[in-house]
């Protein structure tokens, strides 16, 4: 069954990190505004949706052509909007403004051609995100690794960033929940 405008997307709870470290998938936490983009390539659409729900396509006429970067007949990604400074760190300052582009960091994705993936395990919707979506000039999928939490996290804090995401390996995407 295809997921229809709004979605609403899973969310996060603060944590330490878990013990288990192998068993994980780490990811730099992102400054930014949550955001679900609808792609549609037969459209030539993106509709972006915010994560309580409005649609702030307008706001972010930026991603109007993420649709020729997607390598499907449509999808739904989720992700982080971001604005980075000229030293290539993430601003929320700079994010309000909207003064500079925005650029979608996708983190996962929900459906792919109508396809609801969320029930497939977190390492298979991240391969499948790989494929997708390429990277464009305001759209882009970010690395991650499995294992190794701790490295990551302090080499975010020494480069002055908000932190990482834990996402254990083998979990779905649980649309509108929040998850430990």
């Amino acid at each position: 069954m295809a997921l229809s405008f709004p979605v609403i997307p899973m969310k996060a709870g603060i944590g330490t990190l878990p013990a288990d470290d192998d068993r994980w998938a780490y990811e730099i936490k992102w400054d930014g505004y949550r955001t679900i983009a609808f792609v549609d390539v037969d459209a030539r659409s993106v509709r972006v949706q915010s994560s309580s729900g409005l649609d702030v396509t307008r706001t972010y006429g930026e991603l109007g052509g993420m649709w020729r970067d997607l390598n499907a007949t449509s999808a739904v990604l989720d992700g982080e909007i971001v604005v980075f400074t000229d030293d290539g760190r993430p601003s929320f300052e700079a994010l309000q403004r909207h003064d500079t582009q925005v650029v979608f960091q996708a983190f996962d994705v929900l459906e792919i051609d109508g396809n609801d993936v969320t029930a497939l395990p977190y390492e298979q919707r991240r391969a499948l995100l790989a494929e997708v979506l390429d990277a464009g000039d305001n759209w882009t999928v970010p690395g991650h690794r499995v294992g190794g939490g701790a490295d990551l996290l302090a080499a975010t804090a020494a480069q002055g960033l908000e932190g990482v995401m834990a996402k254990k390996l083998g979990s779905p995407y649980q649309v509108g929940k929040r998850s430990p």
